[in-house]
C-alpha cells in the first residue's frame, strides 16, 4: 500500500491548522519520502495525533512501534507521558526511566517530553516525567544537560534553569554541569549568580578557559568592569597568542582610561594579525586613545608653563608624571612640537570681521 499521498496530505493540512509543529511535520515528511515512517516516523506521526488530540489513535501508534522495536526509546517516553495523562502516573514514570536508560544520549528523547505542541497540560506532565526521571534514577550530568538544553530550545528558559539548579543540587562536583548553570542564569540577566558559580568552577579548575570567558561576560553586564578587566588578563594568560583577547583587553581599558594598558593591548594586536581587520580596528583605536590625549597635552601647555618646562627637559617622565601615555607615533610628535609657538596661537585673539 502506498502510503505516502494520503499521509502527505494529512500532514499539511494538520499543519496548516496549527496542530503539527513545523519540526514534525519535517520529520513524518522525510520519513513519508523514504516510503517506510520506520520508528522514529511513526513516533513523529503519533506526537502529531496526540497534539491534534487524539491520543487513543497516539497509543495505537506508539504500541506499533513497539511490537516492532522493543528498545525504541523515544516509543517509551511517549508511552510514558500517554500514561500519565490518563491517570497511570507511577506507569508513565516507570516507563519514561526505561526509556532515559535505552538512550540517555538521544536529544529526540527530551525534545518528546518537552514538546511544546501537546498544550499546558502535555507540559505539565511532560515536565513532571522528566524530572521525576532523572531525580529517581542514576543519571549522567549530561543527561541534565540535555534536558535543559531541550527546554531553552522549547523557549522555556526557566525550567531549563530550574532542572539545573536540580542537577547541581544532586551533583554538585561536576564542573560542566555549574557551567551551564552559569550559562543559564547569565541568559536571564542573574549575572551575580553566575559569577558565584564561575568563581566555583575556577577554584576547582582555573585553567577552564570557556568559564574565564562566561565569568567576564557577567562581570561586564553587571557593571563592574574592573572584574571583568581582571578577567580577561587571566584570559590573555591563558591564551596570549589570541589576539581577539588583546582586542576585548584593549576595548575595556580604553573605555575606563586605562590608556597606556589599552595600547600595549593594541599593540600586541597588531602584532598577532597585522592583515587582519582586527588589527585595523585596533589602530582606529590607538588614533582615538592618541587624538584625545593629544587635545589634553596641548590645553595644558597652554596653561601650565611648569609642565611646559618639565616636557621640554623630558618629555617621558614629564607625560607619565602627568598621566597621559602615548603610542611611539603620537610621543615622537610631542617631542617634535614648539610648545611655546603652540602656546602663542592658542593665546593669540582671534580677528574680528567687520561687514
Amino acid at each position: 500500500m502506498n502510503l505516502e499521498s494520503p499521509l502527505s496530505a494529512w500532514v499539511r493540512r494538520l499543519t496548516e491548522s496549527g496542530g503539527l509543529t513545523a519540526d514534525l511535520a519535517t520529520r513524518v515528511q522525510e520519513s513519508l519520502v523514504r516510503g517506510d515512517l520506520g520508528p522514529e516516523g511513526t513516533c513523529a506521526l503519533a506526537q502529531a495525533v496526540l497534539a491534534a488530540g487524539d491520543p487513543k489513535a497516539a497509543g495505537k501508534l506508539v504500541d506499533a512501534v513497539l511490537a516492532a522495536d522493543p528498545e525504541a526509546a523515544v516509543a517509551h517516553a511517549l508511552r510514558g507521558l500517554l500514561l500519565s495523562l490518563v491517570g497511570q502516573g507511577e506507569q508513565g514514570l516507570a516507563a519514561v526511566q526505561h526509556a532515559l536508560s535505552l538512550a540517555p544520549e538521544r536529544d529526540d528523547l527530551y525534545e518528546t517530553l518537552t514538546a511544546d505542541q501537546m498544550g499546558p497540560r502535555g507540559r505539565e506532565t511532560g515536565w513532571s516525567l522528566l524530572t521525576g526521571a532523572l531525580d529517581r534514577r542514576p543519571c549522567q550530568p549530561a543527561c541534565y544537560q540535555r534536558a535543559a538544553r531541550a527546554y531553552q530550545r522549547a523557549g522555556e528558559g526557566t525550567r531549563a534553569l530550574e532542572l539545573l539548579e536540580r542537577a547541581v543540587q544532586r551533583e554538585g562536583g561536576d564542573t560542566d554541569l555549574r557551567e551551564a548553570l552559569a550559562q543559564a542564569y547569565l541568559g536571564v540577566g542573574r549575572f551575580e549568580e553566575a559569577i558565584a558559580q564561575c568563581r566555583e568552577i575556577l577554584w576547582r579548575a582555573p585553567r577552564r578557559l570557556p568559564v574565564l570567558e562566561l565569568m567576564g561576560g557577567a562581570y561586564l553586564q553587571a557593571g563592574r568592569l574592573p572584574e571583568a578587566v581582571e578577567a580577561l588578563r587571566q584570559q590573555v594568560r591563558l591564551t596570549p597568542m589570541d589576539p581577539t583577547v588583546h582586542f576585548r583587553l584593549g576595548a575595556l581599558c580604553h573605555q575606563l582610561g586605562r590608556y597606556w594598558e589599552a595600547l600595549t593591548a593594541f599593540s600586541h594586536v597588531c602584532s598577532l594579525a597585522p592583515e587582519s581587520d582586527l588589527a585595523a580596528a585596533a589602530e582606529e583605536a590607538v588614533g582615538a586613545i592618541d587624538n584625545f590625549q593629544f587635545q589634553r597635552i596641548a590645553v595644558l601647555a597652554s596653561e601650565d608653563q611648569q609642565f611646559r618646562l618639565k616636557v621640554g627637559r623630558n618629555a617621558a617622565e614629564a607625560l607619565a608624571e602627568y598621566g597621559f601615555h602615548l603610542s611611539s607615533t603620537a610621543f615622537a610628535l610631542v617631542q617634535m612640537l614648539d610648545f611655546d609657538g603652540l602656546v602663542e596661537t592658542l593665546r593669540a585673539p582671534v580677528p574680528v570681521t567687520h561687514h
